[in-house]
């Protein structure tokens, strides 16, 4: 496919997280402790914590803020926040087996 990539993320932990990008969209599942944040650098975003603890590491690419709605194992939105414009490195709360839809405000 045309302007679409595929990416397995450190290979010496076996793969702790995987993402997809095509256009304007992101897609990215966590499944054990990070070594480096997720970048966010998409105006849609869509975040899986696959991991048993809550939270994902992300860092913002963007000087825009984004909505945050935030879904349990179960898919129900739990909780809507405001991911602020800013550099730096921060823990997205996400429950185990969650999700996060993150959009450009």
């Amino acid at each position: 496919m045309v302007n679409n990539k595929l990416r397995a993320y450190s290979q010496e932990m076996n793969y702790p997280g995987l993402s997809s990008e095509k256009g304007n969209k992101l897609i990215a599942a966590i499944y054990s402790d990070q070594s480096k944040p997720l970048l966010l650098n998409k105006p849609h975003v869509e975040v899986i914590n696959g991991e048993t603890t809550e939270g994902v590491l992300v860092k913002l690419m963007a000087v825009k803020s984004y909505k945050a709605e935030i879904f349990d194992c179960e898919g129900k939105k739990i909780r809507v926040s405001r991911l602020e414009a800013g550099t730096g490195i921060r823990k997205l709360k996400i429950p185990p087996s969650g999700m996060a839809c993150l959009l450009y405000l």
